[in-house]
């Protein structure tokens, strides 16, 4: 783990954020112009699991017979890049966290940060990718007793929404920390004689 941490550390800029920012971006809106609305057209206007929320087992299984061939063709399409996009997000916020603390100048912070705070934003990233082999499965391959298996998939999907709140707070904690440090280091130069 703290080999990845340093790597990431190691690789953070602003510039690095920005790109890894604007590839997410792309993604965003590709997967919410191009690949939702086909879905959401050829089930009748059900939106895609995966942004759903709430979202139940009674849900997936009543909204996997409006799943047709066409729906399912869309579908697999949006879950290609459903792949890349969580993965791209956990690196953008990874990044983002890496700069946030080297930017705070805490000593602890950046030891936490090498020692895997850092790969923190990863956990959404995870928890999303497992979710899409669920959705996936329910989708294009259905079983004959989906049940199971959309209990399980609707609970991590659930999951994911929970890790995105750690995420965005440990983000926000992270802006107030690196804000704090810049006006420390900042009333520090300014209070010392010349």
């Amino acid at each position: 783990m703290s080999r990845a941490s340093n790597w990431i550390m190691g690789v953070a800029t602003w510039r690095t954020v920005l790109a890894a920012f604007i590839l997410t971006s792309i993604l965003i809106a590709v997967l919410t112009i191009v690949l939702i609305p086909p879905i959401i057209a050829a089930t009748g206007g059900l939106d895609p699991f995966d942004i759903t929320f709430p979202l139940s087992a009674e849900d997936i299984v009543a909204g996997l017979d409006r799943y047709n061939a066409e729906a399912r063709e869309a579908y697999l399409v949006f879950t290609i890049v459903d792949v890349v996009f969580p993965i791209t997000s956990g690196l953008f916020s990874s990044l983002l966290y890496a700069q946030l603390i080297g930017l705070s100048g805490f000593t602890w912070l950046i030891a936490t940060g090498k020692r895997g705070l850092v790969l923190l934003p990863f956990v959404p990233t995870l928890i999303d990718l497992v979710e899409n082999i669920g959705f996936h499965i329910l989708i294009t391959t259905p079983p004959t007793e989906p049940a199971e298996l959309a209990a399980a998939t609707a609970f991590v999907h659930g999951a994911k929404l929970q890790a995105m709140g750690l995420l965005w707070a440990t983000m926000g904690i992270l802006i107030v920390l690196a804000l704090t440090g810049t006006i420390m280091r900042w009333r520090q130069r300014t209070q010392t004689p010349a």
